[in-house]
């Protein structure tokens, strides 16, 4: 999913150990989840989106986003089939490539890749999920120049799959979504759940390098609004997570 969409040579990958409901979610049973936290007894609005992390425009074309995304095992409630999700991401606005983790309703988890142009191509991959409690880096590379491999999406060092189809990404996003306030925001207060090492490729081509991702932190809703109180990340929204930033749900300790 998009949080950005809300308003309005392929980069060398170093080696680690979603709004448009048109997009059809494939069949999955990959993993399962173990619960790291809890229900966090709020009543349920679906669909109503909660976007917590972080986001960097940096004036030039983007050539990748990657980062380290803790795969924390949250609560996720019966009515969101779209699932509890960690990423990050290249994007415009309207289109985007992303890559993360995903958990479902009955703690069914799976890796995912998501790649979305508007009236041109639109699609989700499933893959296998990697363990719960482990820390695993996720990336998104853009080449500017291709002619095929425009876009290649990797985890845990492993290229999962790429995009013949081509845009300009402005942005760089990393960010935690949920579908309904009845979801737990991934992590605890006694516990939060980290993104580290996070990095933005810039500009994309050849002249380009990795660099740590500055930016600004972000705790949002449908529509922009800030996310109610529950919904946390530190450092505090609207401040640079220098490559690192940790969410909570206030509702559960751990």
């Amino acid at each position: 999913m998009n949080r950005v969409q809300r308003a309005v040579a392929v980069p060398g990958l170093v080696a680690g150990a979603m709004v448009a409901m048109l997009i059809l979610y494939p069949t999955r049973a990959f993993g399962a989840g173990g619960g790291d936290g809890c229900n966090p007894g709020r009543p349920d609005n679906f669909p109503t989106r909660y976007y917590i992390g972080a986001e960097q425009q940096p004036g030039v074309e983007v050539g990748g986003v990657k980062g380290y995304i803790y795969n924390y095992s949250p609560w996720v409630s019966s009515t969101d089939n779209p699932g509890v999700t960690q990423w990050v991401m290249v994007t415009n606005g309207p289109s985007w490539a992303q890559v993360g983790w995903r958990e479902f309703p009955g703690s069914q988890r799976d890796t995912f890749v998501q790649f979305n142009i508007p009236n041109e191509r639109s699609w989700t991959n499933s893959f296998p999920a990697y363990p719960i409690n482990s820390n695993i880096e996720y990336a998104v590379t853009h080449d500017p120049n291709c002619t095929v491999h425009c876009f290649t999406f990797y985890a845990n060092g492993r290229q999962l799959t790429d995009s013949n189809y081509n845009f300009a990404p402005g942005y760089g996003e990393a960010a935690a979504e949920l579908n309904t306030q009845a979801d737990q925001v991934p992590g605890g207060y006694n516990d939060p759940s980290p993104v580290s090492s996070l990095q933005i490729f810039m500009p994309a081509g050849s002249n380009g390098s990795w660099n740590t991702f500055t930016g600004s932190t972000f705790a949002t809703t449908t529509g922009g609004a800030s996310a109610p109180s529950w919904a946390n990340i530190s450092p505090s929204p609207g401040t640079s997570p220098n490559g690192y930033y940790s969410t909570w749900d206030s509702a559960c300790p751990n």
